[in-house]
């Protein structure tokens, strides 16, 4: 998605500078979105004039809505596990030489910073369960976005989910999810589909 939006970034910026005319998106003018482009151009912080090209691309029709990112997001939840990123190699610091008969110093090693928390919403997800069913000894729970979860252990869950009944999905530290329905139900749960 970068790629594709760096080059469409990347031609209209090349249109624009060569004189040729930047096809209108739907709803807007082919020049009104040039020139805002342009204006966005002119920006020196590389953060703002990212956002201020992200939102002429949307109101032109050229970028997903927030709330479409938001409904992809839920709808891809619990399909993958996420992939660590790799460990930073440790940083050294310089130190002088010593004078001769001296014992050198020690060489420092800094920590590498810890990565930040996820957000609320990458870690957690709210549902209502549509249907809920036995499947062998295991419960499979359908939520009413059509995505299947099935919980991951053997045991009797007492009291049993319903269908109309709220369900929340979490991460968990080590890459499988936890599926809470009332106060007190907590069982691990994998996504089927």
């Amino acid at each position: 998605m970068a790629t594709k939006l760096g080059l469409v970034g990347l031609s209209a910026a090349a249109m624009m500078a060569t004189g040729i005319a930047i096809p209108a998106p739907v709803g807007a003018q082919g020049g009104d979105v040039a020139s805002a482009l342009a204006k966005c151009g002119a920006i020196l912080d590389d953060a703002k004039r990212h956002d201020c090209t992200d939102a002429v691309m949307r109101d032109a029709g050229m970028l997903p809505s927030a709330a479409a990112r938001t409904t992809e997001q839920r709808k891809k939840f619990g399909l993958t596990r996420p992939v660590a990123p790799p460990k930073p190699a440790p940083v050294e610091t310089a130190v002088a030489k010593p004078a001769k008969g001296a014992k050198p110093a020690k060489v420092a090693k800094a920590k590498p910073a810890k990565p930040p928390r996820p957000a609320e919403d990458d870690s957690r997800i709210k549902v209502t369960l549509t249907r809920v069913e036995q499947a062998g000894d295991k419960l499979e729970l359908t939520t009413s976005e059509g995505a299947v979860w099935r919980q991951g252990e053997s045991e009797m869950i007492s009291p049993l989910p319903a269908a109309g009944q709220s369900m929340t999905v979490e991460k968990t530290a080590l890459g499988g999810f936890r599926c809470i329905t009332g106060k007190w139900t907590v069982f691990r749960c994998a996504r089927v589909r």
